[in-house]
């Protein structure tokens, strides 16, 4: 079954700015060229797009958006967005349980569904907040993890591991508020009566009250004005947390060096789907360039670690049945969701090794970005601004929209402390670290140590 991203997470919205009294009137020689490209935007649940009808509403839940062409945006410059629903949570959960092979069962969102259908300025806006939360983790997660000892081993010792890291999300990051948001469209709103505090995918999920965003519009049949859509901000997951597990082999080398990899080869998905995972990691012991540093009781060392991976899955979003469609199918092919995630850190170190046992702690720095694109050319339902009994009798029709998400999101965590131990009884090795930082993240691991 093809793997798809998305649904019944969040519904987005972006409209075009109106840019005079005149932009919101139909021009009547489009309306009678059956040929004209279609604009517009529809909601495929009960909005009416009868234009004779003085009652432009909205019934259903299941909106659909559109971006219209600049060559039509001065007859009619609505848009509306949906990025539908319990799939927006997904582009982070979702991924997880693709490429950390494990995700708690609270944590799956039922049915993964159709991906982004569109995406503007203020739809990225909104995902990228509701999201933020996910991707923030991840990167914390990927900058943990890098040592078990405080300095380095010896000459060609060698330690594989598993680990599994969990970073917690902060409360401040499980909700976030549409009112301090700058949208483009400044017809965009939150309707009257509604809160403005709204989930994010990491919040609660069972929040009766949430945000409704909508917009109003001119209707050109009788120039009142109406509602063109609205819709509620979706809840969260109700799991606060974000897992991360890995794989990473530590090996000593000469003159107070130590090296990590953490490697995954492209591994093939379902569907044609890819992910690859590159780690490198260097650790120097400094005791050496400390006078008397040998008789000191500690090791200390320094440690600069990199972590990348890229996940490309692929789409199959058809156009809605029963809307006309002037596409050919191939129209749809090369729909494709990647990710792309890459952590750094640098730290110092301080331990002690026991018989058994080996403590260490540190300090240090990181960074790290997550970057999201939706590739591709996807299907809307619109509204036909060209509707005519005669000449056009499709109130609603297909349009084509390209490219529709491309997110740049780097991680909140800077400035990190860190503590851990690591257990050994002959081969075996157990290690547990904790992170202080803005998004905590705990670190368990077990493996041969030799």
């Amino acid at each position: 079954m093809r793997v798809n991203l998305l649904n019944d997470a969040v519904t987005l919205t972006s409209a075009v700015a109106k840019k005079n009294d005149k932009s919101h009137q139909l021009n009547n020689q489009h309306m009678n060229k059956p040929d004209s490209k279609f604009t517009g935007c529809y909601n495929t649940g009960s909005y009416n797009t009868d234009f004779n009808n003085t009652s432009a509403y909205n019934t259903g839940s299941n909106i659909t958006s559109c971006r219209i062409p600049s060559s039509q945006s001065k007859n009619f410059p609505i848009t509306n967005v949906k990025i539908s629903g319990s799939k927006v949570a997904s582009i982070f959960v979702a991924m997880f349980a693709v490429f950390l092979f494990a995700m708690p069962a609270r944590a799956q969102l039922g049915d993964l569904g159709e991906v982004i259908r569109t995406g503007t300025a203020d739809a990225n806006m909104l995902l990228e907040q509701y999201i933020r939360p996910y991707s923030n983790g991840l990167g914390a997660n990927f900058n943990t993890g890098w040592s078990n000892t405080g300095g380095p081993r010896r000459v060609l010792g060698v330690d594989v591991r598993v680990s599994a890291a969990v970073a917690l999300v902060p409360s401040a990051d499980e909700t976030f508020d549409l009112s301090e948001l700058m949208f483009s469209n400044p017809d965009l709103q939150i309707m009257p009566g509604s809160p403005s505090i709204t989930p994010t995918a990491a919040g609660p999920d069972d929040l009766l009250t949430r945000a409704v965003i909508g917009q109003t519009f001119t209707n050109p049949a009788t120039g009142l004005e109406e509602t063109l859509y609205e819709f509620q901000m979706p809840n969260g997951t109700g799991f606060p947390y974000v897992p991360s597990p890995m794989v990473q082999v530590n090996l000593g080398l000469p003159m107070d060096f130590e090296i990590a990899a953490r490697v995954l080869p492209a591994v093939s998905l379902p569907d044609d789907g890819e992910l690859q995972l590159f780690g490198a990691g260097i650790k120097h012991g400094i005791n050496s360039y400390i006078p008397g540093g040998f008789l000191l009781p500690v090791d200390l060392a320094v440690q600069v670690g990199y972590t990348s991976l890229t996940l490309n899955v692929p789409l199959d979003v058809q156009p809605q049945g029963g809307i006309y469609s002037e596409y050919e199918a191939s129209q749809w092919e090369n729909q494709n969701v990647e990710l792309n995630a890459t952590a750094l850190s640098a730290n110092f170190l301080v331990g002690r090794n026991l018989p058994f046992l080996s403590v260490f702690a540190g300090a240090g720095y990181q960074v790290s970005n997550n970057a999201i694109k939706a590739t591709g050319s996807y299907p809307v339902t619109v509204a036909n601004v060209n509707y005519n009994p005669v000449t056009s009798p499709f109130p609603r029709v297909v349009q084509a929209i390209d490219d529709p998400v491309d997110l740049d999101m780097d991680g909140e965590n800077d400035i990190h402390f860190f503590g851990g131990f690591r257990f050994k009884l002959g081969f075996l090795a157990l290690n547990a670290t904790y992170t202080h930082a803005k998004y905590p993240v705990a670190n368990v691991g077990i493996g041969l140590s030799i």
